[in-house]
């Protein structure tokens, strides 16, 4: 059977991160399996409907206070799911993270459709602004709301506790791991890789790379304050950053003052055989983030080979074993530098890690828990 499914976020591609790639590959995935797909976002800048990599998407904006204001943001988008519901003939509607969620799981009431929700971070970084007083009316919302929802699908097991905290029931949760992003995978083969690799730069510089949206928690701050601890120790290091977003111009300011300006190159958006070139070049891939779910940029890094220090946040502690695939640290500037120290120096360790890293990549993050989730909504509809 045909199913038609309708993937609801707060934006999509061209913006570039977890979130979206995650939900690109699910299109993806859907339209090789016959299925059709609509995306529907709320904060996107452009027109009411475009077509993007042969993915119908249609934008409907409305003032960023209405999302920070859950209840009105719940009622008007679940009343507008639920005519996109009727009119489109959607059978799935699969929501991304703990708000737009709740407003998918209000239009499945309204339609008696089948919802999934991804959580893809903690609920509270997701949920919008509580009003006051309002905490335990929120929890009887979400507990009505829910009902309606036939599974929350868990990136990490990260995620899932904190939801468990939250009071959700665990029947109503799967985890189901993401997975590298699938054109990396398309890539890697382009370019057949079988391992890790390098390519080599022309000097000797040691180069650091990382790649994430930037904003506060992706400590991107922290990273490069360790960059200034080993260049005033005499190491020649540079960090190349992949990635836009709103810290941008205040992380360009800090190099300025710190004096390393020089040593901290700002790539922005680049293309993927860019960021695949640019990380296959670096002798250390850094994640330095506060919080995180289970991030897409991690499992590219270790598909690719690189040897990984990453912060003990979120669900990196279940892909990362310290020592063994990677270098787990607290996220402070002397313990980055530190263990870039480690690595530069250690040329041992630094392949196995690498070695790893790309084993841990291909044997429990491959393009199969995708299909899970797939196989998870035509099983719904069969019911």
């Amino acid at each position: 059977m045909i199913m038609i499914v309708l993937e609801f976020y707060a934006n999509f591609l061209p913006k570039i991160g977890g979130v979206q790639i995650h939900m690109r590959d699910l299109c993806k995935c859907l339209q090789e399996r016959g299925h059709r797909v609509y995306v529907l976002t709320f904060l996107m800048p452009d027109s009411r409907f475009r077509l993007i990599d042969n993915i119908p998407v249609y934008n409907i904006s409305v003032p960023r206070i209405l999302y920070r204001l859950r209840y009105p943001f719940i009622a008007f988008y679940g009343l507008l799911l639920y005519f996109l519901v009727r009119q489109l003939k959607i059978n799935v509607i699969h929501a991304h993270d703990y708000l737009p969620g709740l407003a998918a799981a209000f239009a499945g009431m309204l339609s008696r459709k089948r919802v999934f929700i991804t959580f893809h971070l903690p609920i509270q970084y997701t949920s919008g602004r509580p009003l006051p007083g309002a905490k335990y009316f929120d929890v009887v919302i979400r507990r009505f709301l829910l009902h309606y929802v036939n599974k929350i699908i868990c990136v990490c097991k990260y995620t899932f506790n904190d939801a468990l905290k939250m009071g959700i029931p665990a029947y109503k949760m799967e985890v189901i791991y993401n997975w590298v992003p699938l054109n990396i995978l398309e890539l890697v083969r382009k370019l057949n890789l079988r391992g890790p690799a390098k390519m080599f730069t022309t000097n000797n510089r040691r180069l650091i790379v990382s790649v994430g949206v930037l904003e506060k928690r992706k400590g991107i701050d922290i990273l490069i304050k360790a960059i200034k601890l080993l260049h005033d120790e005499g190491l020649d290091v540079a960090l190349q950053i992949i990635g836009d977003g709103e810290e941008k111009e205040k992380l360009i300011k800090m190099t300025e003052i710190l004096l390393i300006k020089d040593n901290v190159l700002f790539l922005g958006k680049v293309s993927d055989e860019e960021k695949i070139k640019r990380i296959l070049m670096a002798d250390v891939y850094v994640l330095p983030s506060k919080v995180e779910g289970l991030p897409l940029a991690l499992l590219e890094a270790m598909a690719l080979g690189k040897a990984v220090i990453a912060s003990k946040s979120g669900g990196v502690l279940e892909v990362i074993k310290d020592k063994y695939n990677g270098i787990l640290i607290d996220v402070k500037d002397v313990l980055i530098a530190n263990s870039i120290k480690t690595l530069i120096h250690n040329e041992e360790l630094r392949r196995k890690l690498e070695i790893n890293a790309y084993q841990t990549a291909y044997e429990y993050f491959t393009h199969e828990n995708c299909f899970r989730i797939i196989k998870m909504f035509e099983e719904s509809i069969k019911l």
